[in-house]
C-alpha cells in the first residue's frame, strides 16, 4: 500500500469483512417464520453470527482469502439495515487516517514477530490483545 495508496478502502473494507469487529448479536424474532427450513417462532431468541456470515459462500467468492480487491465486498462487519453502526463512517476515516499516517511516517515498520498474536477472550468481539510493532 506504500506504492498505491488507494488501496487503503479496499484493504479496510476486507478487515471489517475477514476479521469482523463484532462477530456475534442476538435478536428477538418479531413474528413466526421460516429460514432455511428452521422454524422460528415470536419472542424467540436467536444468535446471529456476522463472522460466519461474512465468509459465506453463497456471498463472497473464495470467502477465506483475504482480497483487498473484492468488490462488491457486501460484509456485515459493520451490521447492516436498522442494525447498520452509527459510527461506521467515523471507524473507517479514523482507521484510513491510522494506517496511512503508520505507512507514511514508518514505511519499513513490521510486525513483531517474536510475540505471538492472541485474541481477546470474548465471542461477541474480535480484537487482539496486542499487535506489537518494529518502527523503522
Amino acid at each position: 500500500m506504500l506504492a498505491d495508496p488507494s488501496l487503503l478502502p479496499g484493504a479496510l473494507e476486507e478487515v471489517f469483512r475477514y476479521f469482523s469487529p463484532v462477530q456475534l448479536m442476538f435478536r428477538s424474532v418479531k413474528q413466526d417464520t421460516v429460514l432455511r427450513g428452521q422454524e422460528l417462532k415470536q419472542g424467540q431468541f436467536v444468535y446471529i453470527w456476522m463472522a460466519s456470515a461474512n465468509h459465506d459462500e453463497d456471498v463472497f467468492e473464495k470467502p477465506d482469502v483475504f482480497n483487498i480487491h473484492r468488490n462488491p465486498n457486501p460484509h456485515l462487519g459493520l451490521g447492516s439495515g436498522i442494525h447498520y453502526c452509527m459510527g461506521s463512517q467515523l471507524a473507517r476515516m479514523e482507521s484510513r487516517i491510522a494506517l496511512q499516517t503508520l505507512l507514511d511516517r514508518y514505511p519499513a515498520y513490521r510486525r513483531d514477530r517474536s510475540v505471538e498474536l492472541a485474541r481477546m477472550d470474548s465471542t461477541m468481539m474480535f480484537a487482539l490483545k496486542e499487535l506489537p510493532i518494529i518502527l523503522k
